[in-house]
């Protein structure tokens, strides 16, 4: 998920954040953590995906998207995420200006994520000018 524009949700954000946070702390608390859930499955409950359900829902939809998973992949019934409509029109890059311009505070979150970022925002593709040739390609019509 390091180039799902998904990302720039800042709920999906500050969820990766607060994943990685507790992710590193699992890791220092337990040596074995890739085998933890293989030992006893109720190890590490706040590493579960219901409690970052933006986040979730955004790394389902963009592996639904790019044939990652399967179209019949259904996600979990504790899924409650609240900006679903949102992270759908990012995955999909249609409306990557709708968020305004990027913070600082951001870009440090971004950084710490170690997520590639533009200087600037994609404006949205809706429109048919952007479907078009440039005005030097097209052929001229008398």
């Amino acid at each position: 998920m390091s180039h799902c524009r998904a990302l720039e949700i800042p709920a999906a954000l500050d969820q990766a954040l607060l994943l990685q946070t507790k992710l590193d702390s699992a890791r220092k608390n337990d040596a074995h953590l890739a085998f933890s859930r293989v030992r006893n499955p109720m190890t590490h409950p706040e590493l579960n995906h219901s409690h970052f359900p933006d986040l979730y829902y955004a790394a389902i939809s963009y592996a639904k998207i790019n044939k990652l998973v399967g179209d019949n992949f259904q996600l979990s019934q504790t899924h409650t995420s609240r900006h679903v409509y949102l992270i759908d029109r990012y995955i999909k890059k249609v409306a990557a200006a709708e968020l305004g311009e990027m913070t600082h505070e951001i870009r440090e979150k971004f950084a710490r994520l170690w997520y590639p970022v533009s200087s600037r925002r994609q404006q949205s593709s809706d429109s048919e000018e952007d479907e078009r040739e440039p005005p030097w390609r097209r052929v001229r019509r008398y």
